[in-house]
């Protein structure tokens, strides 16, 4: 009897890390095996470390040996850096012999890592005791032959004001479902720019995975937009790997993780700078 069609339908989210005070060159295991195949759309790297890593090897391994796919040079505080995003592994050239050969329904490139394989990664350079360089796996699991899809809606607002400070708030709150992120919208009366560090959270351990400046008066003039985090340039590796049918891109976040963010520096007193986060649901 034919093996009936298998989709993908759980999506993932995963993290690993070169950890702080790592040993030169040892490969750690960054992505670990499982039981199913999976369906990577991306792969971003956060590094907190002021001194760039000219040599970062990246590994997949077969479970039993470790095979170099490319070498990769990590800025410096990518993720952490207004002016430093989450470095888009996924989608630089040097490993598009692997990684943009087989393409979704509507050309959006995936890399299929079947079960039972794994991705490493090592660095020639010595991480301090407060560094770590992150490992961000987004895609889908092939775990059913039934296709899940979305039904109902959700909608969340969140507010920063003085007296919030530095406080890291959630932005949008975990769930027992699955969910579809959208739009993430940020609205400020603040006259001063403002730096947010965001984080996502997985129940246990809050990451940061990226930093951006959120303009000044965004979408409290009639020249200035609100600004659009789904879009932006330094979350792209994380955020904007996925496309509905209508093009339209989506974060895929899974049941029991969140998302964060707080201010380097308060609010300017009297004003206020406000989220706005839709998307739809798998339930």
């Amino acid at each position: 009897m034919a093996n009936k069609q298998k989709y993908t339908n759980t999506p993932f989210l995963t993290y690993g890390e070169i950890p702080s005070s790592n040993t030169a060159n040892q490969v750690y295991s960054v992505l670990s095996s499982v039981a199913y195949d999976r369906r990577i759309y991306g792969i971003g790297v956060t590094l907190n470390d002021l001194t760039t890593h000219t040599q970062v090897r990246f590994y997949i391994n077969n479970g039993t040996s470790n095979f170099q796919l490319n070498l990769n040079s990590i800025p410096s505080s990518s993720g952490y850096s207004t002016s430093v995003g989450v470095y888009d592994l996924f989608g630089v050239s040097t490993i598009g012999a692997y990684f943009s050969k087989q393409h979704d329904q509507i050309s959006v490139p995936y890399f299929n890592l079947p079960a039972g394989w794994s991705f490493g990664a090592s660095t020639t350079i010595n991480l301090g005791a407060a560094e770590i360089m992150g490992f961000w796996f987004i895609g889908e699991n092939y775990d059913s032959t039934n296709l899940k899809l979305t039904s109902n809606k959700f909608f969340q607002e969140v507010s920063f004001v003085n007296a919030d400070s530095t406080t890291t708030k959630t932005l949008i709150s975990s769930s027992v479902n699955d969910r579809r992120v959208y739009e993430i919208s940020v609205f400020s009366s603040d006259a001063t720019a403002r730096n947010l560090t965001l984080k996502l959270n997985d129940g246990v351990t809050s990451r940061t995975f990226a930093t951006i400046s959120v303009t000044a008066n965004a979408g409290n003039t009639t020249t200035i937009s609100a600004l659009d985090i789904v879009a932006h340039s330094n979350v792209y590796p994380i955020f904007a790997k996925q496309y509905d049918m209508g093009g339209q891109p989506f974060f895929h976040l899974p049941a029991g993780w969140s998302i964060e963010g707080n201010f380097s520096v308060a609010v300017t007193s009297g004003a206020s700078i406000k989220f706005t986060s839709n998307g739809e649901i798998y339930e």
